[in-house]
């Protein structure tokens, strides 16, 4: 696996929801220029922010919706670490990383 192809990293700002995470970063991919290489992703998300409660999702990014779709999960689920979340941009053309010092995606 290959982490943050065709991901930036920026510090996140005061106007960026940080979902209750302890370490801030965002991540921005710009859909037209880099997802279209990579229509897959695997993340490792936790639904209780960063108390390193992991499950495995793997999400499909539809193309034409330009919208995640979650698929079921696979194989066994990875050792925990901390957590991230998704959101795309107002016009669909970004999409937004958020999470810890620690998170991954694995394209």
């Amino acid at each position: 696996a290959v982490e943050m192809v065709g991901w930036e990293k920026r510090e996140t700002s005061g106007d960026v929801p940080n979902f209750g995470f302890g370490s801030h970063q965002v991540f921005l991919m710009d859909i037209h220029q880099s997802v279209a290489t990579f229509p897959w992703v695997s993340l490792n998300q936790s639904p209780h922010g960063n108390q390193q409660v992991s499950f495995h999702a793997l999400y499909e990014l539809d193309l034409n919706g330009l919208a995640w779709q979650q698929r079921r999960l696979r194989g066994p689920a990875p050792a925990p670490r901390t957590s991230f979340a998704l959101a795309t941009s107002l016009d669909g053309t970004l999409v937004f990383l958020f999470g810890g010092k620690s998170s991954k995606s694995q394209l």
